[in-house]
């Protein structure tokens, strides 16, 4: 066997010195590098448990939408998010190293990507619901009573409700609230409908409808009443204002016409009375001076009349003859009603007749 010389004796141990030494090296700048990245995915972790923190901040127990949310923050810890590692590529570190750990950080981010998710489609929705109303209605766990917006259609109110709410499941205290809120939406348009309904019955293109009546304007003000937003209200009671106008005006036409014609027939009823007691009266005298006439022409009676103005006689063959006679007026017989003087004539007085 050949033996080697010293040199290469040497030169031998020299190089699995190295190699050793090397590799001591080696593992010892690995086991750092994995320490360092052990610390890193703690950091990572961190910066997740923040972001899950501020997420949770931004929700109530009962799924109320904090009044601080915006669009804008919910996009910061979007962006926050993506750099957050989550792989050994990241990390500069072989497949199988801190496996475990690096899972860890996986299921943790993807969670808050969910919940990042659900937050963002919430505070879309919330918006949603409170554009159909003049002011917002739901802010954070308060809900106010506020006007639907004008104009406003069912529409739009009916795209709220199957692009948005029918995503929104019944459960939270919240989900509640938005379902209600739209609910109450679609009330207070039809609300403004059945007032408008009303109020063409009484006023329809710019004008009053002939012959309305009180009966019918009492109906509509009493739905236009109950209309919530104001500016609705305030167009739809200008038009009952001309209606009323109108109205009113007729009632006093009406009031003046039944009044004259209430004269009228009392007038008349006056006028026939009058008109009857006349021509009771002149009857009568008729009556009563016919008989004396008669009276006096089958009995004989002649008169003659005395330088005193009295007419006296006495009794004669069976006849007798009137004594003191007086006559104390005369005049034209009238017509029948007393409406015309006709040819016949009357005398009136006094006279005695003689006893023997």
């Amino acid at each position: 066997m050949k033996r080697l010389n010293k040199k290469a004796v040497t030169a031998t141990v020299a190089l699995v010195g190295t190699l050793v030494l090397g590799s001591t090296v080696y593992g010892l700048a690995q086991s750092k590098h994995l320490q360092e990245t052990r610390t890193a995915i703690e950091q990572e972790q961190e910066s997740l448990d923040s972001l899950s923190a501020k997420l949770e901040s931004y929700q109530s127990k009962d799924g109320y939408l904090s009044k601080d949310l915006t669009v804008e923050k919910l996009d910061e810890i979007k962006n926050s998010l993506n750099l957050v590692k989550d792989s050994y590529i990241d990390f500069h570190i072989e497949k199988d190293d801190l496996k475990e750990d690096i899972k860890v950080i996986k299921i943790d981010k993807k969670a808050i990507k969910q919940e990042l998710k659900v937050l963002n489609r919430k505070l879309i929705v919330q918006k949603a619901v409170n554009s159909l109303f003049e002011d917002d209605v739901l802010i954070g766990n308060k809900v106010s009573k506020q006007a639907i917006a004008h104009p406003i259609t069912e529409g739009q109110i009916n795209l709220v409700k199957t692009k948005y709410i029918g995503s929104v499941s019944v459960g939270s205290k919240w989900e509640n609230a938005i379902k209600s809120i739209v609910d109450e939406a679609t009330s207070q348009l039809k609300q403004v409908r059945k007032a408008e309904q009303e109020v063409i019955k009484a006023y329809k293109n710019n004008s009053v409808i002939e012959g309305v009546s009180r009966d019918t304007y009492k109906k509509a003000k009493t739905e236009v009443d109950k209309v919530v937003n104001q500016t609705i209200k305030d167009t739809l009671s200008g038009n009952l204002g001309k209606v009323l106008e109108v109205i009113e005006d007729n009632e006093a036409e009406s009031e003046r016409l039944a009044k004259e014609k209430e004269q009228a027939e009392a007038q008349q009823v006056q006028k026939q009375s009058t008109s009857g007691t006349k021509s009771s009266s002149s009857t009568s005298t008729k009556s009563s001076t016919t008989t004396t006439k008669k009276s006096t022409s089958s009995s004989g009676t002649t008169t003659k009349k005395p330088s005193s103005g009295n007419t006296s006689g006495s009794k004669s063959d069976g006849s007798w003859t009137a004594e003191d006679v007086v006559k104390t007026g005369e005049g034209s017989i009238k017509n029948h009603g007393g409406s015309q003087e006709g040819s016949n004539t009357y005398e009136t007085g006094t006279f005695v007749i003689p006893s023997n």
